[in-house]
């Protein structure tokens, strides 16, 4: 929650049934797979924390959106160039 405050400059806060529930969601569709068992926690970090990495879907998944959105920032710069000042 506090990475996501700090990435977004304080303009998205998560609240943790949102977390939770998006974890759940983002879990059982096969993008992230919880990291279970202890020496799968960061260096420092609490083992009683769960941690997730991001599964081979979701990396694909990652992927395609980034290309989506690549492409659509390209298509509204054209069509702001495009515009008379």
């Amino acid at each position: 929650m506090r990475e996501v405050l700090n990435q977004s400059e304080d303009r998205i806060k998560l609240w943790p049934a949102a977390l939770y529930g998006a974890l759940e969601q983002l879990t059982n569709a096969g993008f992230i797979v919880e990291l279970s068992g202890s020496g799968h926690h960061p260096k420092g970090q609490s083992e009683r924390k769960k941690y997730y990495r991001l599964s081979r879907t979701g990396r694909d998944a990652l992927e395609e959106e980034v290309g989506r959105l690549e492409r659509l920032t390209r298509t509204v710069r054209l069509k702001l160039h495009a515009r008379p000042s």
